[in-house]
């Protein structure tokens, strides 16, 4: 497998979208099956991109209209 298409680390900006893309790619293979070969690849990507947006996102409070 291509060392581009192995989930890491996010880094930077390009590497986040580039991980974006990726997620976006295997979620229209996988679509809703729950057993793909390909689900805990997807996953784990999803959690690299969850955790780049922790740390670089901010997200309004709510509780303050």
């Amino acid at each position: 497998m291509d060392a581009q298409l192995k989930p890491h680390t996010i880094y930077s900006e390009k590497q986040y979208w580039d991980m974006v893309h990726i997620a976006d790619t295997l979620s229209e293979i996988i679509g809703l099956s729950e057993t793909h070969p390909l689900l805990d690849f997807f996953e784990l990507t999803c959690d690299y991109i969850r955790a780049y947006d922790l740390v670089h996102s901010e997200v309004p409070d709510a509780s303050h209209p």
